[in-house]
């Protein structure tokens, strides 16, 4: 348990380093423009990061990190945490050296490291790394696209109007479109941090040494006992890791609390307040739906006595559940400690990213801020996770190049670039030696 509350407090300190770290992606524009002072774009930005918790339901991106990206059933706690701690020794570096690199991809990269060192190469899920080093390249030339065409539509649209005046209109609009951006990053980036609570709760869940929780069992009722022995038969069976990950995820969520004293005794009541999963927060089942389903009559003590083996998979098939719900705790802490985040800022990275690669107007601020929360939106909804620090790099890039392909700083832009590259196999080194060192000293 020590290990799981570890995970949590450096996930969402990585969420807060990931905010400050990543502040320029959505304020950079907005102050290089000056319609805002630094200090009041990262309220406005730390606000709207928060308000992402609100509209963001689906957690596609956090299912993506959480499923795709290493494989649970091979790891262990301590490889989430060098992965994680990999990834934070990363955001520092670049943040100190103003550098905007991923932190996105810093978390894939300590993640992958660590899960190597561990298990070797069978490990990584190779479909999902490979989405999302994809989208290294596409992330940035859809920004660059999308921001330059919406720059070309402004232009057309506001072109028999005075400069003055067009200004002045978006200097106001960049309000909404600064907004938008940050929502989509909110959205986007928090995710990260909550798919790898997502893979420690598997983790912890499905890898609780079944002699552990027997030591514990000692002082349950004739009942309680019943209910635990049924569990553990099927957590011993050798088909058991290849059980669908909600599957051993619930039934251990049962032991936990059978264990903990809150089922004394297999009524219907105390079977209703059992959750057990939860699809895209739309569809709760409880255990008793579960033993409902299997049983097929209303019988107390069935939990008991059904074949746990037959009739949860039956459930879980017949359910067709996707996913393990997001424990709404993980998701609140780790907006908040994005939006928290921002609001400490990084005004080493605000310069690099606002000023540095191209100097932009009012308009072009919102074209990009717009064509960069089009980028996120739509790769949210897809469930791709994607650098914000890749997308809005892109569409500053797009939106500079209305005026003439040299009023962007490509020299900078490289060394950004360069950045990028480099960030998934450094964080990966750095997470594999964390957890080296970790694994030295601790017994996961």
């Amino acid at each position: 348990m020590e290990l799981l509350i570890s995970i949590v407090v450096l996930a969402v300190i990585f969420d807060f380093i990931n905010g400050f770290h990543d502040s320029a992606n959505s304020i950079a524009t907005i102050v290089s423009t000056r319609v805002l002072t630094p200090l009041q774009a990262v309220v406005w930005a730390a606000f709207f990061n928060f308000v992402a918790f609100f509209i963001f339901k689906d957690h596609k991106v956090a299912e993506a990190i959480g499923k795709g990206v290493v494989d649970a059933k091979v790891l262990n706690l301590l490889v989430i945490i060098g992965g994680l701690s990999g990834a934070i020794l990363w955001n520092l570096i670049t943040w100190w050296w103003g550098i905007p690199s991923s932190s996105s991809h810093a978390l894939v990269g300590g993640l992958v490291g660590a899960a190597l060192l561990k298990a070797g190469t069978g490990a990584i899920i190779t479909a999902g790394i490979t989405k999302i080093l994809i989208f290294i390249i596409v992330a940035p030339i859809l920004g660059i696209l999308t921001a330059f065409t919406i720059a070309i539509l402004v232009l057309h649209i506001c072109k028999n109007l005075p400069s003055a005046k067009v200004d002045k209109y978006f200097r106001r609009l960049q309000l909404v479109s600064s907004a938008l951006f940050s929502i989509g990053h909110g959205g986007n980036d928090a995710q990260k941090s909550m798919g790898v609570i997502w893979i420690a709760l598997i983790i912890f869940y499905s890898q609780t040494p079944i002699s552990g929780l027997s030591e514990k069992s000692a002082g349950l009722s004739s009942q309680q006992r019943e209910v635990f022995d049924q569990i553990s038969k099927v957590k011993q069976d050798k088909h058991y890791h290849e059980y669908p990950d909600n599957a051993q995820l619930a039934l251990a969520k049962i032991d936990d609390k059978v264990l903990s004293g809150k089922i004394d005794h297999l009524d219907t009541q105390s079977l209703a307040a059992l959750p057990l999963v939860d699809v895209t927060n739309k569809k709760h089942y409880t255990a008793l739906d579960l033993v409902k389903f299997a049983a097929k009559n209303k019988q107390k003590n069935v939990l008991a006595t059904a074949s746990m083996q037959t009739f949860y998979t039956d459930f879980i098939n017949t359910k067709c559940i996707e996913n393990v719900g997001m424990p709404t705790w993980a998701a609140l802490f780790c907006y908040f400690a994005m939006g928290l985040g921002t609001m400490f800022g990084g005004w080493r990275i605000v310069k690099t990213m606002g000023q540095k690669v191209a100097q932009l107007k009012p308009f072009e601020g919102f074209c990009a801020e717009t064509g960069g929360a089009v980028t996120l939106f739509a790769t949210e909804a897809l469930g791709i996770p994607t650098s914000t620090t890749h997308t809005i790099t892109g569409c500053i890039m797009g939106a500079g190049m209305t005026k003439r392909l040299s009023a962007v700083r490509w020299g900078i832009a490289g060394n950004i670039i360069l950045a990028w590259i480099v960030t998934i196999p450094a964080a990966a080194a750095m997470g594999g030696f964390t957890y080296y060192i970790l694994q030295l000293f601790i017994k996961a």
